[in-house]
């Protein structure tokens, strides 16, 4: 299976704007036995009229943490795609929504531990669901770059309860680290 930000027609968001009001939603690509690929587009709630962006799903398909500019973040709303705290990256935030059944929950903003005025990009979970590391632009007020930081929590079901930031400093240089 293949996750994927995209923005393909069947989008919520604005379609076809040269105004710079282009979003991407979620999708996932699955295989079947004869390396045939069906494109799966995520439903509301997980994808909005908003941008969604790099998705990462659970082996076992019960949650997905992704990235969104949608109301209920931290900060003022800067559109993904507009020139805002020197880079283009937005306020995106990191939010999970959990599998219920063949439904998706509405999205849990990770809270403001994880989340800054700035743009949160690209969440990944450890296997043992303990550590977050998440690229941020807004966990050092004299950056702009995004840097590498992990957050740590003790209950693997609760979304929101985060220590950190702890800085990845061997993976961060002056640049946008990923």
């Amino acid at each position: 299976d293949l996750l994927m930000t995209a923005d393909y027609p069947e989008k919520l968001g604005p379609k076809n704007s040269n105004n710079g009001t282009e979003t991407t939603d979620l999708f996932l690509a699955k295989s079947d036995k004869g390396n045939q690929f069906q494109l799966f587009h995520f439903p509301e709630p997980v994808n909005s009229i908003f941008s969604e962006a790099d998705g990462f799903i659970a082996d076992d398909e019960s949650f997905i943490l992704f990235v969104s500019d949608r109301p209920g973040h931290a900060g003022e709303y800067h559109k993904k795609g507009w020139k805002w705290n020197s880079s283009f990256w937005g306020n995106t935030d990191v939010y999970v929504s959990l599998k219920e059944g063949d439904f998706w929950s509405v999205p849990v903003n990770l809270g403001k531990v994880v989340n800054t005025s700035g743009a949160e990009r690209s969440p990944w979970l450890s296997s043992d669901g303990l550590t977050l590391f998440v690229s941020s632009n807004g966990q050092e007020r004299s950056r702009s770059d995004l840097n590498v930081y992990a957050f740590k929590r003790t209950n693997k079901n609760n979304w929101t309860d985060w220590q950190g930031p702890i800085a990845i400093s061997d993976a961060n240089s002056d640049d946008d680290d990923w």
